[in-house]
């Protein structure tokens, strides 16, 4: 078994103990990278007040038009 990645993100370490049992580190790293996408993503839309939901794509030609 290889040492786990810590990322300091409860949610985040609590799913990579949950799947503990890695080939190598490697392979521990890129879930890890995997599972930090998704909770930035995430929490990066809950701090701003909307929900969780992707933005639709009215809201994403608005944010490409500045």
């Amino acid at each position: 078994m290889t040492a786990l990645p810590i990322t300091g993100i409860e949610l985040v370490d609590r799913e990579l103990k949950r799947h503990e049992l890695f080939d190598s580190i490697e392979a521990a790293e890129i879930l890890a990278a995997r599972l930090l996408g998704v909770w930035f993503t995430l929490h990066s839309n809950g701090l701003n007040g909307d929900n969780a939901a992707p933005p639709s794509q009215a809201q994403r030609r608005a944010q490409r038009r500045g």
